[in-house]
């Protein structure tokens, strides 16, 4: 096990992520691929139902972090689905946090989830649901999948309030253009609403959400460095994944009028 600074091991505490503080820090920022996921998934399911009896759909998991929280946390069954990472990969973690029998990996995408509709009791989907929810049509498909009266939270990358014309900072590398799919709480309300499948029960931003996400793309940064040395990673591939957080580090730093946030969804289904 590697020893980090201690200015980066105490930092979900110090910011008021006590079920994070829990986890090996090493271990939650090296399986994270963009916000805190740790702490996302925490503040999320603050003011979300869940119990042992449920099973959760984890939509868009990545490295199945957000999943094995659900399950250790609230003991719920999850079925942890993601396009990106093998469920084989996934598979791993869970079977290192001893939860193969409570965390269920999926390989799958967006459109063609191969569940029965009404299956789950609640759906979670952090820092993902930009990449394929922004179709007006698809809240008919997704939210087919859990039961009427079930919950769907959802944490997104977004902005704090609206350009009103200007033409915002534009890093000049950013991934598949993806800032043009961050929209404002007020977009987000208005676009559940308008759906009429469900009942928006909080659409809100994360206090000091940028300073948050400040803290986070820092401490990924300065821990996969320090992982990427002890672990032998080829000079190459270790800058490639640098470059990535510090592209994100970058983001932030030039987001000088206080654009970025990070905002929270909850939604219930209507019968």
């Amino acid at each position: 096990m590697i020893n980090l600074p201690q200015h980066i091991t105490s930092l979900s505490a110090q910011l008021g992520y006590i079920r994070s503080a829990k986890y090996d820090q090493g271990w939650m920022l090296d399986h994270s691929m963009g916000p805190n996921p740790l702490w996302l998934v925490e503040w999320l399911t603050r003011d979300m139902l869940l119990n042992e009896k449920m099973l959760v759909l984890d939509m868009g998991c990545g490295k199945a972090v957000t999943s094995i929280f659900l399950a250790r946390e609230f003991g719920c069954t999850v079925f942890a689905n993601d396009l990106w990472i093998p469920a084989e990969e996934n598979l791993k973690r869970i079977e290192e946090m001893g939860l193969s029998r409570k965390v269920f990996p999926l390989h799958a995408e967006a459109h063609a989830l191969p569940y029965a509709q009404k299956f789950f009791d609640a759906i979670t989907c952090v820092d993902a649901y930009i990449y394929f929810g922004t179709d007006e049509l698809y809240l008919s498909y997704f939210s087919k999948l859990v039961k009427p009266g079930g919950q769907i939270g959802i944490v997104v990358p977004g902005w704090a309030r609206d350009f009103k014309g200007h033409q915002p900072f534009w890093p000049a590398r950013m991934p598949d253009n993806e800032l043009v799919v961050f929209h404002t709480a007020d977009w987000w309300q208005d676009f559940f609403e308008r759906c009429g499948l469900v009942k928006v029960e909080r659409c809100e931003y994360l206090d000091h959400g940028k300073d948050v996400w400040m803290a986070s793309a820092r401490a990924m940064y300065e821990t996969k460095r320090i992982l990427r040395d002890a672990d032998g990673t080829p000079p190459t591939e270790k800058q490639k994944e640098l470059d990535f957080w510090k592209d994100e580090v970058d983001f932030l730093e030039a987001d000088k009028e206080g654009m970025s946030a990070l905002i929270r969804i909850i939604l219930k289904r209507l019968p």
